[in-house]
């Protein structure tokens, strides 16, 4: 049974228990009612019946022939009498009697339920004053109360299954337009469990919490359809960049061993080789460097002098930045704090190098390190030709290399600004390029949680 059943068929339970008790009480106060009005009229007419044989002589008990008592707006009743003596013979019996009750000990004066041939009674016995041993019966029909406590309750029982009809109708379009939104919440959270991630909700509901609800589902199912399509991307990048290596490395060696060569020709093939093996080694250890990024935890962060992270970054760099001449300027704050240390050399390393492989010959790259209230900035600004407006929302995906780079014969799979921007958002911060205007070089602004430690 689904939710939206279990709450009709709740509903439904309250509705039959309420106007169960409701009709059931209005039925039995109803009956007792006309009942008490019955035994009122009757015990009164044998009262009077009692007295009139009072008053007759002593050999005497005849039954007046007066109409019976009229109760609950019915009436003159049927009259059922009969008069008995000490040893319970019948002295006087009306013509409606064709044989007198016998007197079983019931309380006199009070009413009781009887039968006589075909008719229900509602009776009472009563002793006649000054007269010992002599009893009066004193009976009139019970049809017409009987019959209005039928009417009743099929009159109550029609209305209790209307109502009990009609509720269940309202509640299950009251159910049905409250859950509708449920609906269709869990139908495209289903579509999305088979793989359809373009499955929205666009709930236009007025209940705020399910439309908050269904609001924050698609924000997940767009990170998650996003998550997937990088994903698919990142694998066919891997893909392709594993793919020319390793060619140049089979071709290198199914070339080497096609036929018999000189020493200097087989070095040379092995030169090939081992480059082609270098450009393996540092992009599969760049895949695993951004796949344990995403593993850190800030529970493992430890204390370090950022002045020694920086230098063994600059230190790093600096060879690269040898080769073309390019000079790295630092300016640092002498501060410490937590974090991975090693992570860290490992961004301010990709940034440098960025910075060094954009810097025209003869040029300088600058890295500026500042602790302002929470935050450790990092700024690297190089004096290149700076990124391409149409590009700069793209530098930083994985594998992504500008039409510059494309051209040019340099090295890397274009996973450093990756790799650096995962490892300050590990750190509470991000990286981001600052707007330079173009040919003015390239600024990138890395930021990480500060938390000062002292000694």
């Amino acid at each position: 049974m689904n939710n939206r059943a279990r709450f009709v068929a709740a509903v439904l339970l309250l509705t039959i228990f309420t106007l169960g008790a409701a009709f059931s009480a209005v039925y039995f106060v109803f009956n007792r009612t006309q009942e008490r009005q019955l035994d009122q009229a009757v015990i009164a007419a044998a009262r009077v019946e009692a007295r009139m044989l009072t008053l007759q002589p002593n050999e005497l008990f005849e039954l007046s022939n007066r109409p019976g008592p009229a109760a609950n707006q019915v009436g003159p009743l049927q009259t059922f009498a009969a008069v008995l003596d000490g040893r319970g013979q019948t002295v006087s019996i009306s013509p409606t009697i064709q044989h007198a009750p016998r007197y079983q000990d019931e309380p006199l004066g009070q009413t009781f339920d009887t039968q006589i041939a075909q008719h229900r009674l509602r009776a009472v016995w009563l002793s006649v004053s000054s007269r010992p041993g002599i009893r009066l019966f004193f009976a009139v029909p019970r049809e017409d109360l009987d019959g209005d406590a039928a009417f009743l309750f099929r009159a109550m029982a029609a209305a209790f299954l209307a109502a009990v009809v009609w509720s269940a109708a309202i509640a299950y379009g009251i159910v049905r337009t409250f859950t509708n939104e449920q609906r269709r919440i869990a139908e495209v959270a289903r579509r999305v469990a088979d793989g359809d991630l373009t499955a929205r909700i666009s709930s236009r509901t007025k209940d705020q919490e399910v439309a908050r609800f269904a609001h924050d589902l698609d924000q997940m199912i767009d990170r998650l359809a996003l998550l997937v399509s990088s994903q698919q991307r990142f694998i066919a990048h891997a893909a392709h960049e594993l793919r020319s290596p390793l060619t140049m490395l089979y071709g290198e060696l199914s070339h080497a061993l096609r036929r018999a060569r000189t020493a200097e020709q087989y070095r040379q093939a092995i030169e090939e080789a081992l480059y082609a093996t270098r450009q393996l080694k540092q992009l599969s250890e760049d895949l695993l460097e951004l796949a344990r990024i995403s593993a850190v935890s800030h529970r493992s962060y430890e204390p370090f002098a950022v002045r020694t992270v920086v230098e063994e970054a600059v230190a790093s760099a600096r060879v690269e930045a040898g080769q073309r001449s390019v000079e790295i300027a630092v300016s640092c704050e002498d501060v410490r704090t937590e974090g991975h240390a090693r992570d860290l050399q490992r961004m301010l390393r990709n940034l440098l190098e960025n910075a060094v492989r954009h810097s025209p010959v003869n040029s300088q790259v600058l890295l500026q390190v500042s602790a302002a209230s929470s935050q450790l900035r990092f700024v690297v600004s190089d004096q290149g030709s700076g990124v391409d407006p149409s590009e700069r929302e793209r530098i930083f995906e994985p594998f992504f290399r500008s039409a510059e780079e494309a051209k040019s014969d340099r090295v890397g799979a274009g996973l450093g600004l990756a790799i650096a921007r995962d490892i300050a958002r590990a750190h509470g911060g991000d990286l981001v390029l600052r707007e330079t205007p173009m040919q003015q070089g390239a600024v990138f602004e890395a930021s990480i949680r500060y938390e000062s430690q002292s000694g």
